[in-house]
């Protein structure tokens, strides 16, 4: 389509892995607009890696890439997740590696202060869960109101309706 970001022309020939890169994120209905980003996350594996080729990379690396950039300032967690699925195609397709598809993210540590929820209640771990996110405390307790509205609604058994059609 419109921006070509196959091969980076600064830099001499394209990468041998780059077309069957862009083939299988096509195959796997990867947005058109979001592949510049997959490239960028596979080069900066490539670059994590130093000299070695990317056809050697080990499970351990591809973690190690992932620790490191979920710890960074400024990188999300929706960001590592999109990186995480990059070096999945990347290593599980292209390559071939087995162990891509079992790469695991490390969650990211919770803000340092939001509060551990108090108990195991769903309400708790629905605010807990938001404080984490930034959400306003108005989302917040709208959605507690209406969780809770849904429990009481599910331990009434339901909407009771009326047999009495006469």
């Amino acid at each position: 389509m419109g921006t070509d970001f196959v091969g980076d022309h600064r830099r001499g020939p394209p990468e041998s892995w780059v077309v069957p890169f862009r083939k299988d994120l096509s195959l796997r209905g990867r947005p058109e607009s979001r592949l510049k980003w997959y490239f960028i996350w596979a080069r900066r594996f490539a670059a994590y890696l130093s000299d070695r080729s990317l056809h050697l990379a080990t499970r351990e690396d591809a973690e190690g890439f992932h620790s490191t950039l979920s710890s960074s300032p400024g990188i999300g967690a929706w960001q590592v997740e999109q990186a995480a699925d990059a070096l999945t195609i990347l290593l599980g397709s292209v390559f071939g590696q087995e162990w891509a598809w079992m790469i695991r993210i490390p969650a990211p540590p919770p803000p340092p202060d939001v509060p551990l929820p108090k108990g195991d209640e769903p309400a708790e771990r629905l605010r807990y869960a938001i404080r984490c996110r930034r959400y306003s405390i108005r989302t917040e307790e709208s959605y507690v109101f209406w969780v809770n509205r849904f429990l009481a609604f599910c331990r009434n058994g339901g909407i009771v309706q009326d047999t009495d059609s006469g």
